[in-house]
């Protein structure tokens, strides 16, 4: 028995109505537990079933796109952020995708929102090194959609046309800072060049 309650919420289930079912399995089994040895099984499984729903909740959030929900997103990117580490950045990037349904009519690669593209920029500023240059591989997701932090702010720098973008000097700062570079030079020119001679 002891074993089985280990099992129970030991890895998430794919649905999410499937999680809050086994959420509220697990409560009522919580709530009816009287043998004091399972009590500690029990509390740790209610604990990993929460932890599933919350995850997956959190991680539903920023996949959206609707303009009404920005700041709902902007609080669910930063609990991620916080939860997850500096391995929360490429985790974050992999996920925020357009989806190949996104893909499909249209969407913009990640959510076009400014305040969205501003603290993407601002946390693959806060990454360094391996994790700079991490990329998360998602089932579902082509070759072509998975960016790194490095690749994220390389790309936004040079997609960015408009001389008084305001996205393109926050991710010069940003891609300055994540790869420890001596000073802030204004002009793109180098991040092209700095891409190209990436292995």
């Amino acid at each position: 028995y002891g074993e089985a309650v280990t099992q129970l919420a030991a890895a998430p289930l794919d649905n999410p109505i499937a999680r809050l079912l086994l959420l509220e399995e697990v409560t009522q089994l919580r709530a009816t537990e009287n043998e004091p040895s399972m009590q500690p099984l029990v509390d740790a499984a209610l604990r990993a079933a929460m932890g599933h729903v919350i995850e997956g909740a959190l991680l539903r959030i920023v996949q959206g796109r609707a303009a009404e929900y920005v700041d709902l997103r902007l609080c669910a990117m930063e609990q991620v952020r916080r939860l997850g580490g500096p391995r929360a950045v490429p985790l974050l990037l992999a996920v925020m995708v357009a989806s190949p349904v996104q893909h499909a009519r249209g969407d913009s690669r990640y959510d076009s929102d400014p305040l969205v593209q501003l603290r993407l920029i601002h946390y693959c500023g806060q990454v360094r090194g391996e994790i700079a240059a991490a990329v998360v591989e998602l089932p579902g997701r082509k070759d072509w959609q998975v960016q790194s932090p490095l690749d994220f702010l390389a790309t936004t720098i040079l997609n960015e046309r408009a001389h008084y973008s305001k996205l393109r000097t926050p991710a010069l700062v940003a891609l300055t800072w994540s790869l420890q570079r001596p000073r802030l030079d204004p002009d793109p020119t180098w991040v092209r060049t700095w891409r190209e001679g990436r292995p």
